[in-house]
């Protein structure tokens, strides 16, 4: 209606008097205040009586006519005011009923308004008012959840890793994740990954900020990661952290928690060992190569945590040798505590196209236990990193793992500080020298 309202207004700006009153005839009918609709029907039967009378030569003619125009138009804001009413009530008390896209502009059109002068509101106004945008609100997360709810982690992952700088609106609905229960473990490990690769790509405090949110609640299997992605992505940056108070102020803090102190130092005792990437060197050569990793192919999916019932496994399983015991694959694979994701979905993708002998022995392998003996939960994060920048191909992201580049190699007494020397170069060099 608000829609109609403003067409007939175009139309009288535009001269078209008789085709503007026969739409607000049409505008009528759906008026219920019968004193509203009397006040309508007799601005416009003035200006019909003052045209038949222009015919006759009677009476001032112009004059009359604009007073009956001008009368009209006051009709008509008295009629958006009816309607606009009429919108946001029903808009607010039927929440089962779809808006329509105009009822969501108009809807949009009477908060903006609305809000403009919110001081002037009575009590029942702003409660409306408050309503209407609840409303507005669920419908548009709603609409567009219901459509993109699954493809959210990928969609933000692959914007975080590309976006040079992050948008404040951007910032404030990550910082809601970590507390969100609607994404899951592996969804937010997901995000996590792309803000590390992000920060490592790109300095920024807001970045810090977003996976400190990811480490303090300590979920499980999620805060690891984010811890990792602090210590990857401030390597070298002590100078650049200096600039910003808050954010050494909050980085101190958070070293003082103690599960973060021990893993920090489970990290570099991680890094200086190298261990992970033990198994893939003296175990796993027998079953993959660096060429396996050819078969990955996008950014998320070196990232992407490795979950019982994932569609990737589901997908491909299907073409998976007949081999007794190859149900059990997934499963195996899934509780394997050292292989890193990335290596996981590297086999299970190639696994299709190995012969019945390598598959029965890496059945074996996985049933027996005897690829590892160690379970540091920080290795298969520190593997993802180690296998994407070794062997992803892409002048996007420079090695951090290339000894002429960064390294990871600690000294033995090395303590991990976040807002100091976080890893060090390689070198023949003692601390004491």
């Amino acid at each position: 209606m608000l829609e109609k309202i403003k067409d007939i207004r175009n139309k009288i700006c535009d001269g078209n008097i008789k085709s503007a009153l026969e739409k607000v005839k049409e505008l009528c009918n759906h008026i219920d205040d019968r004193e509203l609709k009397n006040r309508v029907f007799l601005a416009c039967s003035i200006y019909n009586s003052s045209t038949q009378e222009e015919t006759l030569g009677l009476g001032d003619k112009p004059v009359q006519k604009n007073n009956s125009i001008l009368s009209i138009l006051e009709m008509l804001d008295s009629v958006e005011d009816y309607f606009k009413e009429s919108v946001s009530q029903n808009l607010v008390t039927n929440e089962e009923r779809t808006l329509r896209p105009q009822e969501l502009i108009s809807l949009y059109e009477i908060i903006s308004a609305n809000t403009e002068k919110i001081e002037q509101l009575d009590s029942n106004e702003k409660q409306l008012l408050y309503m209407q945008a609840l409303r507005l609100k669920k419908v548009m997360h709603d609409k567009i959840d219901q459509k993109l709810n699954k493809e959210y982690p990928l969609i933000i992952f692959n914007r975080l890793i590309f976006a040079e700088k992050l948008d404040k609106i951007e910032i404030d609905q990550l910082s809601t994740i970590p507390a969100n229960k609607q994404f899951t473990w592996y969804e937010k490990g997901l995000i996590v990954s792309a803000i590390s690769l992000s920060l490592i790509k790109r300095f920024d405090p807001a970045k810090i900020d977003l996976l400190i949110n990811f480490i303090i609640p300590f979920d499980d299997l999620v805060w690891q990661r984010a811890l990792l992605g602090l210590v990857l992505g401030l390597k070298n940056r002590e100078d650049k952290i200096k600039l910003y108070p808050d954010t050494v102020r909050k980085l101190e803090r958070l070293q003082e928690i103690q599960d973060v102190e021990i893993g920090l130092q489970i990290i570099g005792a991680e890094l200086n060992k190298e261990s992970y990437k033990g198994c893939f060197m003296w175990r796993w050569s027998r079953f993959m190569d660096k060429n396996s990793f050819k078969i990955l192919g996008k950014v998320e999916q070196w990232f992407l945590p490795f979950y019982p019932n994932n569609p990737i496994i589901e997908n491909v399983k299907q073409s998976f040798p007949n081999v007794k015991d190859i149900e059990l694959i997934p499963e195996l694979i899934t509780n394997d505590r050292h292989l890193s994701n990335s290596q996981k979905y590297a086999i299970v993708l190639e696994l299709p196209k190995w012969e019945e002998c390598k598959v029965n022995d890496f059945i074996r392998s996985l049933k027996s236990g005897k690829n590892c003996t160690r379970e540091h939960i920080f290795d298969p994060y520190i593997a993802d990193f180690f296998w994407f920048f070794t062997f992803f191909p892409s002048d996007e992201f420079e090695n951090l793992f290339k000894e002429t580049s960064l390294s990871v190699k600690f000294y033995p007494d090395s303590t991990i500080l976040l807002t100091g020397s976080i890893l060090r170069y390689k070198s023949s060099e003692s601390p004491n020298n």
